[in-house]
């Protein structure tokens, strides 16, 4: 048993290093976190936009939500989940991310 056990580490290391290595070739991992700030920075410039417009009323509130959860759930897409990579490219600190997802009840 610990042989299989070994060999199957081994084959998880290996597989591991190859994904690594073709994301590292296609640059894929460059891309998501440029993709991702880019929707990042966009969102913010919405969400920002819409709150200086109207930050008082019911309705304003509303769209900033929308839009604060739009730009959330699109970046935890492109960073493939990864909060922390989320929340630097939002330029705010995991916590931060994390009270305005349990803020908007977007939560795992």
């Amino acid at each position: 048993m610990s042989d299989y056990k070994s060999r199957f580490e081994k084959w998880q290391k290996d597989a591991k290093e190859k994904f690594e290595e073709v994301d590292r070739q296609l640059g894929i991992k460059e891309k998501i976190t440029e993709g991702a700030r880019a929707v990042g920075e966009t969102a913010q410039k919405g969400a920002q936009k819409i709150k200086t417009e109207a930050e008082k009323s019911e309705v304003a509130k509303q769209a900033v939500r929308a839009a604060e959860t739009d730009a959330l759930v699109r970046t935890l897409q492109c960073t493939r989940g990864n909060r922390s990579a989320a929340a630097r490219v939002l330029g705010v600190s995991r916590q931060t991310l994390y009270n305005k997802l349990k803020s908007l009840g977007i939560e795992p």
